[in-house]
């Protein structure tokens, strides 16, 4: 069946959940950087609210655990704005190593046995991969993980489906796409679009303010292609210029690439989801990448069984009628990712 697939491929941050804003009493201390006034976490996190930024946190067991990302971001010096990211980040990653070690497992299986979720005939694998976001040591692990998984079982026809941003945030999106490309090379794959590629591209062509990006983590790009914010920050209308300059026409090739979403044996892949009540045909390609709580807390029936990323959480959601795997990878090292057989559907966490 996914032989006939492949041909017919050939021929043609927010949370639903509430979640608990940071505040003194939640909140552990530490030692400030020596750029930014505020002595300790809580007033770090009031300054960054009084600007337009909320940090997320979520109670879990014994420890605390990510639960969002920056809303916007500090339009000052480039060396304060990357500090307070850095340090912030820090913050996620020291609460969720705080978690017990049961949850610090390099890789959990979960079998996701609650719902009757569609089999594909024996033989056939399809692989779906969570949000990116600049996580190269994320993805290589996974990669690691999903290749052990294929020599582990008998030989057969596999898929391997990206559900989408793979850029901003995270500290090596440039390596991200390299990789990703390799991949592609010796593995069947289908790179689909999120919405921040949509901006990076948006970027390359000159149609969206540098600003802009920069507040959804375009900071963290432009340094993984290796050009200098200040020569942005002096001069934004040389912006489009500069990064047709560094971005290598591979890469602008893989983003022209990118498919809004594709549907196979009962599943549908895309990277935020589906506006309920929309026949499939007339959704609008900017709610596939941008879709949230009118798709997150919907309990339609979309036809399909949506595979998805675009809105993080802790641990994957598994519900009747979509799959979230967005789990925060650019903050807390969790990249998820779905394998779909003949026995069904699971998920799988590796932390890095």
């Amino acid at each position: 069946m996914l032989k006939a697939i492949f041909q017919s491929l050939g021929d043609t941050e927010k949370i639903a959940s509430p979640r608990k804003i940071a505040s003194p009493e939640n909140c552990p201390q530490k030692t400030a950087p020596k750029r930014l006034p505020p002595r300790n976490c809580a007033e770090k996190i009031a300054r960054a609210s009084r600007t337009g930024r909320a940090i997320r946190l979520h109670h879990r067991q014994d420890g605390l655990v990510w639960r969002g990302h920056w809303e916007t971001a500090f339009a000052r010096q480039d060396g304060q704005e990357t500090i307070m990211r850095q340090f912030l980040v820090g913050i996620g990653q020291k609460v969720f190593a705080a978690l017990s070690e049961q949850d610090r497992a390099s890789s959990t299986r979960q079998s996701m046995q609650p719902h009757d979720y569609p089999r594909l005939e024996s033989g056939d694998s399809i692989y779906a991969i969570g949000d990116i976001h600049g996580r190269r040591d994320c993805l290589k692990a996974v990669h690691a993980r999903i290749d052990e998984d294929r020599r582990n079982r008998v030989p057969n026809t596999t898929m391997e489906i990206y559900v989408g941003d793979y850029v901003d945030r995270g500290p090596e999106s440039a390596g991200v796409i390299d990789l990703l490309i390799d991949r592609a090379r010796y593995c069947h794959c289908v790179f689909l679009k999120g919405n921040h590629e949509q901006i990076f591209a948006d970027v390359l062509e000159g149609t969206m303010d540098i600003a802009a990006w920069r507040d959804v983590g375009g900071l963290e790009t432009i340094y993984s292609y290796r050009v200098d914010p200040r020569r942005i920050a002096a001069d934004p209308q040389l912006a489009p210029t500069l990064f047709r300059e560094a971005v290598p026409q591979s890469h602008k090739d893989f983003l022209a690439a990118l498919q809004p979403m594709t549907a196979i044996a009962g599943y549908l892949f895309v990277h935020a989801g589906l506006r309920p009540g929309v026949a499939l045909e007339r959704q609008n390609p900017l709610d596939l990448m941008w879709i949230r709580e009118e798709f997150t807390l919907s309990d339609a029936n979309f036809g399909a069984v949506v595979i998805h990323g675009h809105t993080p959480a802790t641990e994957p959601e598994c519900l009747h009628n979509r799959v979230n795997l967005d789990t925060g990878a650019y903050a807390t090292g969790r990249l998820s990712f779905c394998r779909i057989d003949s026995e069904g559907l699971c998920v799988e966490t590796v932390v890095v």
